[in-house]
């Protein structure tokens, strides 16, 4: 019962988050940063790549730079926290992985981009990668889910 109460309140939760970014997304979306702070938000880090790849293709001017810049010190805040610890599960989170690489491969090598090549420095992806191997056979072995 606990379990089913459990999954029952995170799918209604997560429809309100959905409904939440609908909603919030059509006036965040004029301004680069506000845009993909709202993805890194909602962790729909999946956009957050198609809107870097799109910003990739544009003449990026000093404007939307400083907007990155600024985001990169909003990544850093507590607002932000389980996003950081998501860089610990690169396999179940790649798309966040990819989505903080490619920000990095737009800004220049300022501040902010010390700052967040440190960030993801600091999350060996292959070495966290083999951590999640040896944890899911773990729990194969125990008959766990790793969820």
């Amino acid at each position: 019962i606990t379990i089913s109460s459990t999954t029952t309140t995170t799918t209604t939760t997560a429809a309100a988050g959905a409904e939440l970014f609908a909603a919030l997304y059509p006036c965040w979306s004029h301004s680069a940063g506000a845009a993909l702070s709202l993805c890194f938000l909602a962790q729909a880090y999946n956009h957050a790549c198609d809107i870097l790849t799109c910003l990739a293709r544009m003449p990026i001017g000093a404007e939307v730079l400083v907007q990155l810049d600024r985001l990169v010190s909003l990544l850093e805040t507590p607002a932000y926290a389980a996003l950081r610890l998501q860089l610990l599960r690169p396999r179940r989170f790649a798309a966040l992985t990819r989505a903080l690489y490619g920000l990095l491969a737009l800004l220049p090598q300022c501040n902010a981009w010390r700052l967040l090549n440190a960030r993801l420095q600091s999350a060996p992806a292959l070495a966290l990668l083999a951590l999640e191997d040896a944890e899911e056979e773990n729990s194969r072995r125990r008959g766990w889910s790793s969820g």
